[in-house]
């Protein structure tokens, strides 16, 4: 099959342009995911992900109903996902399978797979892992002044910084780069992870509930 799509780089709002991974390297992580014994996920959820990968680097969303049918043994024309949410169940299950894997082993791959709620479209990044010596990277920076400017106070920077945090992170809750950069902010202290996560609550205002990493 082929999904040689290039994905070499994606344009932001601001006209930033962010690198992301190859189709190659794409196919190399997902290879990765599911021959791990870190990611819990179900054999039949494990073809569930290849097929919405394959499909996304084609840039075609994956239908719920070619999933139940070919993925989860429906039959084909009397499918109603409104009526039989399998596919929906199980992506939830997929979702927290790869945040799993992403915690553990997988916590250092370079390229990380990315599925949003909502849809069956998966989204593919570099990790940003910061330089020796304790160097910030950009991704680092975004959190940090989000944080400092919640901590001051609600005003149209702040809410500025906070939509540049989720530019930077799309779905902030399950984006498992928001832990890894926390990580690499705070070290082992509890105490600068909680004023961190603060200043991120008040930062993201009516959003406040997306904050919940402690």
């Amino acid at each position: 099959m082929n999904v040689s799509r290039d994905f070499s780089s994606r344009v932001g709002p601001d006209g930033a342009v962010t690198p992301v991974p190859s189709a190659d390297e794409v196919m190399d992580a997902l290879k990765r995911v599911v021959a791990s014994p870190d990611f819990p996920a179900s054999e039949r959820n494990r073809r569930f992900l290849q097929r919405v990968v394959t499909n996304s680097l084609k840039g075609e969303k994956t239908k719920a109903s070619e999933v139940a049918i070919q993925v989860f043994g429906r039959r084909g024309p009397s499918f109603d996902s409104t009526q039989d949410p399998i596919v929906r169940i199980e992506a939830g299950k997929l979702r927290r399978d790869l945040e799993t894997y992403y915690l553990k082993s997988g916590k250092h791959d370079r390229v990380r797979i990315l599925m949003p709620k909502g849809r069956y479209f998966a989204r593919f990044v570099y990790v940003e892992v910061g330089l020796p010596g304790g160097v910030p990277t950009a991704g680092h920076l975004v959190l940090l002044r989000a944080a400092l400017l919640g901590m001051r106070g609600a005003d149209k920077e702040t809410h500025r910084a906070w939509v540049s945090v989720l530019q930077e992170f799309p779905d902030f809750h399950f984006n498992p780069r928001v832990h890894d950069m926390l990580g690499a902010i705070c070290g082992q202290d509890s105490r600068i992870r909680e004023l961190l996560l603060e200043g991120l609550r008040r930062a993201s205002g009516t959003d406040a509930a997306a904050v919940r990493l402690a």
